[in-house]
């Protein structure tokens, strides 16, 4: 008389293979945040810079100038500290206004230079900030 044999629970071969596509599942989904995360980033810094430009244009409006920009910052109602913990200066001479994004990781910087700014008056570059090894980005804009 032959016997049935039941299995009963999973083999180790099931269960290596089950988590390695849970490992695989985990590890995009943690690609896909970070990279969500990078971008969202960039996107606020680039609204932020866009709100301290139109600011800083319509209460200078009158003299075409933005000569004492730089002393009012604080008083203008716009961001002065940016996603990446660093901060948004602001300088005026003239008919130039400088914003400067100071505490970028050199890669974001690398990608909002490139990004097509709308109204700068010079090409950007990354500077290395000595004290923090971050980088910084000048803006220069104008009146329109």
């Amino acid at each position: 008389m032959k016997t049935k044999k039941t299995e009963s629970g999973r083999s180790m071969v099931e269960i290596v293979g089950v988590l390695a596509v849970m490992g695989l599942i985990t590890a995009g989904a943690f690609v896909l945040i970070t990279s969500g995360m990078a971008t969202q980033k960039r996107n606020t810094v680039a609204d932020d810079v866009g709100n301290i430009v139109q600011v800083y244009r319509s209460v200078f409006a009158e003299g075409k100038t933005f000569d004492n920009a730089g002393s009012v910052q604080g008083k203008m109602g716009v961001p002065t500290t940016n996603p990446y913990n660093g901060s948004y200066t602001v300088a005026g001479s003239g008919s130039t206004l400088t914003v400067t994004i100071k505490g970028l990781p050199a890669d974001d910087c690398t990608v909002l230079q490139a990004r097509g700014w709308s109204g700068i008056k010079n090409n950007p570059a990354c500077v290395a900030d000595g004290e923090t090894g971050l980088q910084q980005l000048a803006l220069e804009y104008g009146f329109n």
